[in-house]
Formats: C-alpha cells, structure tokens, sequence
C-alpha cells in the first residue's frame, strides 16, 4: 500500500458487479476489509484492473445516481489517471468499509446545501425556502413523500423550460440571465427532494453566477460531503482533496 486515500463507488442495484472491467467485488462485512482481489495484469483503462478513485475524483464526479461508497486500498501496479479519466487503475485492491452514503445522508446534504445557496442567492421566490421547510419538517422523509411536497409547493410556481425562454427573449440577454438564475434556484430545490447532492451544488453555483458565493459554496458542500461519508470522523488526508 502506498498510503493514497482511494474509494469505490457502485450503483446500489449493481454491487457489488462494478461496471468498470466488470469486476465483482467481495465486500467487507462487520468483521473486517474485504479480502484483496486476485492480481490482475497488464492493466488496461475499462478492460482490466481494479479502477479506484481518489477523494478529488469521488467527490466531483462519482457521488450522484444513489450510489453506495467504500472506502478502498490498491496494491501493485498503477495505472493513473489520464486525459478524461477519473479513476486510478490498481493490479490488486480490497474494500475497507461502505460509508455513509444511505438515502438520508444524501438527502440532509442535499437540503443543507439548498439552503446554503438560497442564502446568497439574493431575493428568491417565497416557494423555495418553503419548500425546504416542507422538506425538513417530514418526520419519515421517503421519496414518495418529497415528491408529494414537490408537487404541492415547488411545481405550481415551477418556471418555463430554458429553451423556450431563449427563443422568447432572445435579443434580451439581460432577461436571460435572469431567467436562467431563476431555472437554476428551482432546480437546486428541485433536487434537493430528489436526494441528489451533485445536482443540487452544480444548478446551486449556476443560480449565484459564480465568484467567490460559489467558491464558499462548493468549499462547505465538499466539507458537509466528507463528513457524512465518514460520519464526522473524517481522515486527515482530505483536507487537500
């Protein structure tokens, strides 16, 4: 091991089959790690090895779609990262332990996050912040029941598609600015019931137009992140992530 921080993530009704080389893993269980897997070699990018990712890498790109997520050690060779990819290509590697990606985790980030962006987005639309309290305030929040708040406080007021308000205005690049900031905070919202913390940051530093908002934004939301995945006791190495 060379004591590089790396994870695993897999669709939850795919594990523990992962996509990548089409690897099945033995999991970990409540006594220890996994077992390291047979060593594979030469490494090939989508064909063969064990592809891993690294706290950068999870966090930007692999944490959307409901996922579950290991903590992971690779061993051997190393094939890293290249022009668009976003794993590291191990000769052997093992899960440690899942962490803290579950259905409430995702959503708690989620609606914490919202409620961050809405807080430097200016004036918003009353609906939203609502919303959010319609949200919170659900003592057994499952995804029918959110859906049921979307549907009762968010949608009526949801604005028009993107690309029907450019062909409206397009000569008016003034008012399409601001129509795409109000797309963007609906859609913060909007995913936030659906439990989808990438979405919710990514339409989040759309609706405050970026700077130094989004900067403090993305910086919390990474922090929030981490510390829900390791439930608060968060490895010391991820402070550089």
């Amino acid at each position: 091991m060379d004591g590089a921080l790396l994870f695993k993530s897999m669709f939850r009704g795919q594990a523990p089959l992962d996509g990548f080389a089409g690897v099945t893993w033995i999991l970990p269980t409540k006594d220890g790690p996994g077992p390291w897997m047979p060593e594979v070699s030469p490494l090939v990018p989508f064909k063969a090895g064990y592809h891993l990712h690294s706290p950068r890498d999870l966090i930007d790109h692999h944490l959307g779609g409901g996922v579950r997520v290991w903590l992971a050690e690779g061993i051997g060779a190393s094939l890293d990262r290249g022009p668009g990819r976003t794993f590291v290509v191990r000769e052997s590697a093992r899960l440690v332990r899942e962490l803290d990606w579950s259905f409430r985790t995702r959503l708690k980030v989620a609606l914490a996050t919202a409620r961050e962006v809405l807080t430097y987005a200016g004036a918003v639309e009353a609906c939203l912040p609502e919303t959010l309290a319609e949200a919170e305030r659900l003592a057994a929040p499952t995804p029918e029941a959110l859906r049921e708040v979307e549907a009762r406080v968010l949608r009526p007021t949801f604005p028009k598609g993107l690309a029907d308000w450019e062909e409206e205005i397009e000569n008016d690049p003034v008012g399409r600015r601001i129509r795409r900031a109000a797309f963007n905070r609906y859609m913060t919202v909007s995913w936030a019931l659906a439990a989808n913390p990438p979405h919710v940051l990514m339409y989040g530093l759309g609706a405050v137009g970026g700077g130094a908002f989004a900067a403090r934004i993305k910086t919390t939301y990474e922090a929030r992140t981490w510390e829900a995945l390791f439930r608060g006791d968060v490895d010391s190495r991820l402070g550089g992530a």
